[in-house]
């Protein structure tokens, strides 16, 4: 090859690889745009791409009456993405030997029941503890917990013979860490991570970030004060997704512990087809052809919504922030955000019609409402309609103490959807709620017959339970 033709490819391939980088953020904008408007996105992006950020941007309000605008600093509460950096604590604490993941929690905690003789910290980072999935209790503290797991007479199943999500297991941790290096967890956070990163606007709830900058604020739809949490180790680290590109950036260049340490943490525990929960808990492992292709955490509270999706192989990574609840497709978001960044063209995300029923329920009423989701159902290419998530809202609709537009909803839905034995079961539920026993048996009964019918065994003998109980 001459000369002149290497200089002119020298040339031109940095500005290839520009054009690539800034047609890729075009096409992220549009799409990230797009949804903002149609009230499916409202947080910041950050995506990286070859190992270079691509993208890092924010759309939308810091809160439900959408006075504020969020700016690129904006901080987010990224719910259980806080376990990856209970996680990293924990290895460092290994690393200078000052703890192993063989410790009984009986070490730690003498006070508990028997059974922590047998429960190590390596099954709190894999989840394989046994330790129940506790229901959320508002207010609730670190100092609390060990008073409500000294009420576990037994586990839920031995140790290391299978896993089952939940938040006492890194509250433990964040507990053990605090004892281990004599700081509170949020200070060992801060001087140990935090600090180190430059993540100079993340922090532990309880403590101050090294710079300040503004609070989204989580809302659900169709309310804009939800329930918060107080405990640390599972939830409640604050960042946003500049200090989060840094933070991916640490793990993928072995920043603060050594490679073997942190390959080991990444290794599967327990595999479901492809979906592997890792050792520790930096999220789920998705392999292929036995080799680690992406690996994923999701984090939601009160109305915030939080990813990191981490693809080593193509040093790549998706990373988003969020405030607007429910509303948040964050699934359907990474994958058309994969997409784009594959050169392919993506199908966007449709309107999720059950929120837009909920919106014109509480706000315009239940005729309203039935005549909004009536029409949407007829534009399937535009909105997303289907029997589950309506379901979801009905319960919703339970929780919330709406037991009675809960009954209208699940009535229209079992017009709706009037061969599911699920929908007239969930009917059944509501009825039963309002006191009215011979709309609950009715419902059961069809509920019960549909069952029958797609020889669903699990669901007709759930079905029996709730007619016994209300005959």
């Amino acid at each position: 090859m001459n000369t002149f033709i290497k200089a002119l490819l020298i040339a031109i391939l940095p500005f290839s690889a520009w054009a690539n980088e800034h047609d890729v953020s075009k096409d992220v904008s549009a799409f990230i745009q797009t949804m903002q408007q149609q009230d499916i996105f409202n947080g910041s992006l950050a995506i990286i791409e070859g190992g270079e950020v691509v993208y890092n941007n924010s759309v939308g309000f810091t809160n439900f009456d959408k006075s504020i605008a969020l700016e690129n600093t904006t901080v987010f509460n990224i719910g259980s993405i806080s376990k990856d950096f209970t996680a990293m604590s924990i290895l460092l604490l290994l690393e200078e030997n000052k703890l192993t993941l063989q410790d009984p929690l009986s070490h730690y905690f003498p006070e508990l029941p028997s059974w922590a003789n047998k429960v190590e910290i390596t099954h709190l980072l894999s989840h394989s503890s046994g330790l129940p999935a506790m229901a959320y209790i508002e207010g609730l503290e670190n100092r609390q917990v060990l008073t409500k797991l000294n009420e576990v007479s037994e586990l839920e199943f031995s140790p290391d013979d299978k896993t089952l999500y939940g938040s006492f297991g890194y509250q433990l941790l964040a507990m053990i860490v605090a004892k281990v290096s004599k700081q509170s967890f949020g200070d060992f956070v801060a001087s140990r991570i935090f600090t180190p990163l430059d993540m100079k606007y993340s922090y532990v709830l309880g403590t101050h970030p090294a710079k300040k900058a503004q609070l989204a604020i989580g809302y659900e739809f169709g309310r804009g004060s939800v329930p918060q949490d107080s405990t640390t180790g599972a939830g409640n680290v604050y960042s946003n997704v500049s200090d989060l590109v840094k933070w991916e950036r640490a793990l993928f260049n072995n920043i603060l512990i050594e490679d073997a340490t942190l390959q080991n943490a990444l290794e599967p525990f327990k595999c479901w087809g492809n979906d592997c929960r890792l050792k520790a808990d930096f999220g789920v492992g998705v392999y292929k052809d036995d080799e680690l292709w992406g690996i994923h955490h999701h984090g939601g509270f009160g109305g915030y919504q939080a990813m990191l999706y981490r693809f080593p192989k193509q040093n790549r990574a998706i990373i988003f922030t969020a405030n607007n609840g429910l509303e948040l497709q964050y699934n359907d978001i990474r994958y058309t955000l994969m997409s784009i960044l594959n050169g392919e063209n993506p199908a966007y995300p449709k309107k999720d019609a059950h929120i837009l029923y909920y919106d014109a329920l509480i706000n315009k009423g239940f005729e309203s409402a039935k005549s909004a989701y009536l029409s949407m159902s007829k534009e399937t290419d535009r909105y997303d309609v289907n029997e589950s998530d309506m379901n979801s809202i009905g319960y919703f609709l339970l929780g919330d103490n709406k037991a009675e537009l809960a009954v209208k909803t699940f009535k229209f839905c079992t017009e709706q959807f009037s061969d599911s034995p699920n929908i007239w079961d969930s009917y059944g539920e509501a009825l039963e709620v309002t006191n009215d026993a011979q709309g609950a048996r009715s419902a059961y009964k069809k509920a019960l017959e549909l069952a029958k019918a797609e020889s669903n065994e699990e669901l007709v003998e759930s079905v029996r339970k709730n007619l016994a109980r209300v005959k």
